[in-house]
């Protein structure tokens, strides 16, 4: 099982730079425990066609996996081939297809599996607006409803449909950021409506 730094992450044994691979077994269990509960280490994403997964082998537990030909998600958990693992919010894993809990997780995860085709962006490069397939192949759409001011390229607040047995509409609202690097300090809940 692979995993990887998202941002700066100083051990006793050395200083990890977003996007460094880091071994748990080179560091001690408090910073394993800081790291992973702080979101700076996180497991490596397996990302492609069902095909090209299955030849991985076996993702570690809590592994995302995003079978992009099919539009499935999955959770490894360390034992069990990919196409063995339930389908995320099918068998056991999370919640109903559709649901608002299922929406804010697809959104709120990894939004940039979601997006599809030609993405528009504004003068800072901010994605402003893009179609989406969601895992179970419904489709929607992408929009920037606040781009930031201060940090140009940031998206602050956006929504994302769902176009499913109704059409239901995500929305996060606009995210506080520190003054200084950017950073989230807040993020509301998203709510579905």
């Amino acid at each position: 099982m692979r995993y990887y730094t998202t941002r700066a992450f100083p051990t006793a044994s050395r200083q990890y730079e977003a996007g460094d691979a880091i071994d748990p077994a080179n560091i001690t269990a408090a910073e394993w425990i800081k790291g992973t509960e702080s979101g700076a280490v996180v497991p490596a994403r397996w990302y492609g066609t069902a095909t090209e997964l299955a030849a991985r082998g076996i993702p570690g537990p809590g592994v995302p996996v995003y079978e992009t030909d099919t539009k499935i998600a999955r959770v490894g958990d360390g034992v069990t081939s990919v196409a063995s693992l339930p389908q995320v919010g099918i068998d056991t894993y999370g919640p109903i297809v559709g649901s608002d809990a299922w929406l804010r997780v697809h959104a709120g995860g990894n939004l940039d599996a979601l997006i599809v085709g030609a993405v528009t962006r504004d003068a800072n490069g901010a994605a402003t607006s893009a179609g989406v397939v969601w895992p179970d192949g419904s489709t929607g759409t992408y929009t920037a409803t606040t781009v930031s001011s201060a940090f140009p390229g940031a998206v602050d607040a956006f929504t994302v449909t769902w176009v499913g047995a109704t059409t239901k509409t995500v929305t996060q609202p606009a995210v506080t950021r520190d003054s200084s690097t950017g950073a989230v300090t807040t993020r509301p809940t998203m709510t579905v409506a």
